[in-house]
């Protein structure tokens, strides 16, 4: 019933559907322009795009998605959001083992938590930043100490990087961080900081400038070569819903599934 109702980018049902999408309009320990309003862009970006990706030449949108909607975030408080968002995933995977995650944020901190719920063994971070200081201002959770604690969780690859500093640079090798693609081990978490992007064309909390085209990083996307257990966009920082930016959120979506579907 029903029929003629919206179901935000997936109408499939949880125990039957290939991917999950979860928004986490959580946007509380950046210090720039703010990301909450993120997974209702990057929603409206999708929807503005058709679904086959010419160049690898399949239907994106031909795995079964299950849109439940966003995350009710605690705003200021990441150990409840975290909380909530690690429940949140456990619940689904009770419904539907085998299913996929997409998170939609949101600050780069959500991928923290949701690494800590998947468990993968290697996480490939595509980011104009490092994210390892081990504390920012006194605390110890943020946007920017985020991958120092997932480095103790899986092996890290970076991917993209174009600023960083004298901390980050010794946390980047005491942890021995690599910035290739080769021999991933499975499962995978792929997490996409589109502050990568130049901000020509992404609109982002923390522009860096001289960033990547969007075809150089769907050339990094492609070479991520093994089982994803999930994925994350995040850090898009404008309430236009028609913007260049939410149209190049959705192409970077669309081309994560593709890949997810070409490997199909």
């Amino acid at each position: 019933m029903f029929l003629y109702l919206k179901k935000g980018i997936g109408e499939d049902d949880l125990d039957k559907a290939d991917l999950v999408v979860i928004g986490v309009p959580f946007s509380s320990t950046s210090i720039g322009k703010e990301s909450k309003f993120g997974p209702t862009v990057i929603r409206q970006g999708i929807t503005m795009l058709e679904g086959m990706d010419k160049e690898l030449g399949v239907n994106a949108f031909k795995l079964r998605i299950c849109d439940l909607g966003d995350l009710q975030v605690v705003p200021g408080n990441y150990l409840k959001t975290a909380e909530r968002l690690k429940e949140t995933i456990k619940d689904v995977k009770l419904v539907n083992p085998k299913i996929k995650f997409c998170f939609l944020g949101g600050e780069h901190l959500i991928s923290l938590a949701t690494i800590e719920a998947l468990k993968p063994k290697t996480v490939v971070q595509i980011d104009a930043h490092r994210d390892l200081n081990e504390e920012w201002e006194g605390e110890k959770y943020s946007h920017t100490t985020w991958a120092f604690y997932a480095a103790k969780l899986a092996e890290l690859r970076q991917l993209g990087v174009r600023t960083t500093s004298e901390e980050q640079e010794k946390n980047f090798k005491k942890l021995k961080i690599k910035e290739d693609l080769d021999d991933l081990e499975s499962p995978i978490y792929l997490t996409i900081d589109l502050d990568v992007l130049d901000p020509s064309i992404m609109e982002t909390g923390f522009p860096e400038p001289n960033g990547l085209s969007l075809d150089e990083l769907f050339e990094i996307i492609d070479q991520v070569k093994g089982d994803l257990v999930g994925f994350d966009i995040v850090e898009l920082s404008t309430t236009d819903l028609t913007s260049t930016s939410a149209a190049v959120a959705g192409a970077v979506f669309r081309r994560v599934l593709a890949l997810m579907n070409f490997k199909n």
